[in-house]
């Protein structure tokens, strides 16, 4: 190696270097993420809010300002069969379903990359299916529901890209359920209900 070339190669490799620092240290707007099945309630009364909350979600997230960070996230369930036991029987359960939700993040910073404390408002919608072991022949079981929900959570995105939220929170839910699973009887239930549910969730992804 000549003397004159050592010099140009020197420089060659601190500006490599530099340029690596600063891709692993620039700011990243946009986030994939995914969640995994979390069992947050197992309540006999209420087993849809069980159900809904066994999807595997995948979301994504971009801020465009400190105001306007949007987000879709779409969760995919099944098909899983579990067993559900009540009070009075023990069945087998085999469900499918999706789930989508859609809002905004408002963070406490003004941060180009999209982390710390957050609040988000959102609007979701979800659908399952459920087939019962030992129900009526082609019976099933359709719960549907829109609302509007909102979470608080914290979200921290490394220098490198690996990006880890968790969340918690609530939202207003109207329900439409709709039940021909019933052996000893022919009657069809189909009614509609309003209620509340709570959000608990962990999500874990790359931030770019």
């Amino acid at each position: 190696m000549t003397k004159k070339k050592f010099p140009l190669m020197l420089v060659a490799a601190m500006i490599t270097s530099l340029t690596f620092a600063q891709s692993n240290n620039r700011e990243r707007t946009t986030i994939v993420q995914m969640s995994l099945p979390l069992q947050l309630i197992d309540n006999n009364n209420n087993e849809s809010y069980y159900l809904f909350d066994l999807a595997f979600k995948l979301s994504i997230e971009r801020r465009f300002s400190k105001l306007f960070t949007p987000f879709v996230q779409v969760g995919f369930q099944g098909p899983l069969t579990f067993d559900l036991e009540t009070a009075e029987t023990q069945e087998q359960i085999k469900t499918s379903g999706i789930n989508l939700q859609v809002g905004n993040k408002f963070y406490f910073n003004s941060n180009k990359t999209p982390s710390g404390f957050f609040i988000s408002p959102q609007l979701t919608f979800n659908s399952v299916k459920l087939n019962e072991d030992g129900s009526v022949p082609g019976g099933y079981i359709k719960i549907q529901d829109y609302g509007l929900g909102g979470t608080f959570g914290y979200q921290i995105v490394r220098s490198k890209g690996f990006a880890i939220c968790a969340y918690t929170g609530a939202g207003i839910f109207r329900r439409n359920y709709f039940d021909n699973t019933m052996i000893e009887s022919t009657t069809i239930i189909n009614h509609n209900e309003t209620g509340i549910r709570p959000y608990l969730g962990l999500q874990i992804g790359y931030a770019f």
